[in-house]
């Protein structure tokens, strides 16, 4: 997942590629609440072999530790069961099963990082506003739930396939997303063939660009809370673990609520 910050972050997650905090003990399992999805539409999402694309590497040699990123505050390494976020708004209470950790807790960026497949994660973002390749936000843009959504599946440079679901007994859009082959956008900062950007925050401690790198797919959820817009980005680093990872993050999603 591209994102930036002004804050002093770790190399695993610096410049625009989060590229994760390598490897751990424990297996995410798929258990608690689960989300129901009502197709919308499909459009099939590009594999992750595509040629030209390039992916980014996995990290190697590093724990998960559970220490904070930069001088972010965070839960760390996460027991079993319900847990509340300290700075991010509006306020978030989640379930993880063994095996998750929290690194970063700002008020506009709260990750959620899988300790069995490095560089992958779930990631939380604030006040997400529609936001293009060379990081200018989208005049005039509905930066609503529905609008995002439909910013989304507007994007020549992506293909998404769309539902609806519940979050936290609220109705939000779930986004299953690629970039589409051919696509020759390069983002600022890019690392491999192929980068996009397709949304961003500011807040006046932190800031964010998010977007697809080469292979990379994600699953965004958008969901309109506690008197604003939160983006959810279940990322896979380079596509491959898309299956596992969503599998695992659906539960946790669904479990989400703000207040």
């Amino acid at each position: 997942m591209s994102r930036s910050t002004r804050l002093p972050v770790p190399a695993a997650l610096a410049a625009l590629l989060l590229a994760g905090c390598a490897s751990g003990a424990g297996t995410p399992s798929a258990t608690g609440a689960t989300a129901s999805a009502t197709p919308t539409g499909s459009i099939a999402i590009a594999s992750p072999s595509e040629a030209g694309l390039g992916s980014i590497p996995r990290p190697t040699g590093e724990t998960i530790d559970g220490t904070c990123d930069g001088d972010a505050s965070c839960l760390g390494l996460l027991d079993a069961g319900e847990h509340t976020s300290g700075g991010f708004q509006p306020t978030l209470t989640f379930t993880v099963p063994a095996g998750w950790a929290n690194l970063e807790d700002r008020q506009g960026v709260f990750t959620l990082l899988p300790l069995d497949i490095p560089g992958d994660a779930i990631i939380l973002f604030g006040k997400p506003q529609a936001t293009e390749d060379d990081g200018r936000i989208v005049s005039g843009a509905d930066n609503s739930t529905a609008g995002l959504a439909a910013y989304l599946r507007g994007r020549t440079d992506l293909d998404v396939s769309a539902t609806t679901t519940r979050i936290g007994g609220v109705e939000a859009q779930q986004l299953d997303i690629a970039i589409r082959p051919g696509t020759i956008a390069k983002a600022r900062g890019c690392e491999v063939a192929v980068c996009v950007t397709f949304a961003s925050g500011r807040g006046k401690t932190w800031d964010y660009q998010a977007g697809l790198a080469g292979t990379e797919r994600a699953r965004v959820y958008l969901v309109d809370a506690a008197g604003t817009t939160t983006l959810i980005v279940v990322d896979s680093l380079d596509g491959t673990t898309f299956g596992d990872l969503t599998a695992a993050a659906e539960p946790i999603v669904a479990s989400m609520a703000f207040h």
